[in-house]
């Protein structure tokens, strides 16, 4: 798959540079009332993070990502599937390098010049979009962001950074972050949408949701993924011979 890998990722690289379907896409995945009439994606005071919808083709035909599984350690999202991310951290480059030094940590993933933990983090703690930084041995494409998206639970504005792998890379998750990993495949994944009801810290609330073997995707990432989807989608449709890229 390289050759259609790189020619993919040049169209989704052109796509995100278009205007994004932004709310539009997100509420098909957001909880009921979630993106209601007045909500606001970037409030004042709010905390900033980055997450990281890191690609790569996982079949001949297929494009996949990483989702990890948070630990039942008592916090707002314990317990849930999530793309590897964090907060802002001072001296980050925002949003590139918080979403990558966040995943290097989270995914154990070999960093530039196969230095140590430390020295990893700091160098893609400053990367920028054209940092020409390499995973595993690998360069790694940042390919652009998709829609901030605010959360009212942590008060966080959370920013999706989307880059590619032209293969897996090879992970040891951090076992104090990390209980499980997820490889997702973008195409099926709408398939597998349902509704829900989920318990959360604030009591129950009735959500879309996405599923995998062994887990459930709702909240923030399934509205992150759901965007995404939208892009995968449109990038597939302008790709055919002949195709339009009317939704």
């Amino acid at each position: 798959m390289p050759h259609q890998f790189d020619s993919y990722l040049a169209a989704l690289g052109t796509r995100l540079r278009a205007p994004l379907p932004g709310v539009a896409a997100q509420r098909e995945m957001a909880p009921i009332g979630r993106l209601d009439d007045g909500y606001d994606p970037c409030p004042h005071g709010a905390r900033r993070a980055a997450v990281l919808a890191l690609l790569w083709p996982h079949s001949p035909h297929e494009v996949a990502l990483p989702l990890i599984a948070r630990p039942e350690d008592g916090t707002v999202h314990a317990g849930q599937l999530a793309l590897p991310g964090g907060r802002h951290e001072k001296g980050d480059s925002f949003p590139v390098g918080t979403a990558l030094r966040e995943t290097v940590e989270e995914l154990g993933l070999p960093g530039p010049e196969q230095r140590d933990g430390a020295g990893r983090t700091a160098a893609v703690a400053h990367a920028g979009p054209d940092a020409g930084l390499r995973i595993a041995g690998e360069p790694l494409r940042v390919l652009g962001t998709l829609t901030p998206l605010y959360i009212p639970v942590s008060e966080t504005i959370v920013v999706p950074v989307v880059a590619a792998l032209s293969a897996a890379p090879p992970l040891t998750p951090s076992p104090t972050e990390v209980t499980a990993v997820h490889i997702v495949e973008l195409q099926g994944l709408p398939q597998t949408r349902s509704v829900d009801t989920f318990r959360t810290q604030l009591g129950s609330t009735v959500a879309p949701c996405y599923h995998l073997d062994g887990g459930v995707i709702w909240g923030a990432t399934a509205m992150i993924l759901s965007e995404l989807c939208w892009l995968h989608r449109d990038t597939a449709r302008v790709r055919r011979p002949g195709s339009s890229r009317a939704r």
